[in-house]
């Protein structure tokens, strides 16, 4: 099998992407040596917020520190290396692939409004990565939509959380039904709301679509209106890490007032777009 046909096998492989996506993330979080500041990058890094053009050259530098990493014969410097590249890419693809749908979405008079945002995952130089602008923040906003690992102790996420707030950042905590050192106790989840936290529940999460643990958690705290955001936690568009939206919004219809599952929805999101208090 050709190389280009093993690549598309694997990108249709569920699992082999939910690994790499986990372990790109591990190592954006967790690896000391990705974290290291390189003056050229930076500088290119720079100069392209400004200027677009200079993606020219900032791909041209990825590519030579590729082809570096490769020439290594030290494996583990090799590796290092090849991941550092791999972090610098996906940091810089999610804005430029956004900027670039925007402008063909409206070349084709389809009148949509992209933003870019996505999970960040907690690490201890979470402030650090945010202001030097290598983790990012919802569209623009001082919400930073924020992963814990599910089976993290209390007092980590809560200083966290608390980290984040004190920082000017508000944490919006991904997936709190998930987070089994929290909802044990539905205390904590009102102690992250005391210090400024919003909390964000899967839409596959409440009409059951999980474990049945996780079904009741995320249930409990829509029932007590502590959930802010309903959101799909989609990985691709089919499969067991899809939207799940419709049969969401059919449980909120059935279970809770208009107004609060039109928060949930719709209206607490677009304060975030809009970077208004909640």
């Amino acid at each position: 099998m050709k190389l280009q046909e093993k690549i598309k096998s694997w990108c249709k492989d569920e699992k082999f992407m939910s690994f790499a996506q986990e372990r790109a993330r591990k190592e954006v979080c967790e690896v000391t040596e990705n974290h290291r500041i390189d003056p050229q990058y930076e500088e290119l890094d720079e100069a392209f917020e400004y200027d677009d053009r200079y993606i020219a050259p900032l791909v041209t530098y990825l590519t030579y520190k590729l082809r570096l990493a490769l020439l290594q014969r030290n494996a583990g410097k090799r590796k290092r290396g090849i991941w550092w590249v791999l972090v610098h890419v996906e940091m810089q693809g999610a804005v430029e692939r956004t900027a670039r749908l925007q402008q063909e979405a409206e070349r084709r008079d389809i009148p949509v409004k992209l933003y870019s945002g996505g999970e960040v995952f907690y690490s201890l130089d979470i402030v650090e990565r945010l202001e030097q602008g290598k983790a990012g923040t919802l569209a623009g906003s001082s919400y930073v939509l924020t992963e814990f690992l599910p089976g993290e102790e209390w007092n980590y996420i809560y200083n966290g959380a608390y980290e984040l707030a004190a920082a000017g950042y508000i944490p919006v905590i991904a997936h709190l039904e998930r987070y089994m050192n929290v909802v044990s106790d539905f205390d904590r989840v009102e102690e992250l709301k005391n210090i400024g936290c919003l909390i964000q529940v899967n839409a596959s999460d409440l009409p059951g679509l999980v474990a049945p643990l996780v079904k009741r958690a995320a249930r409990r705290l829509v029932r007590e209106e502590l959930a802010d955001l309903v959101a799909t936690d989609a990985h691709s568009a089919s499969g067991s890490r899809t939207f799940n939206l419709e049969e969401c919004a059919a449980w909120l219809k059935r279970k809770c007032s208009r107004e609060y599952a039109e928060r949930l929805l719709y209206a607490n999101a677009a304060a975030i777009l809009d970077k208004k208090q909640i």
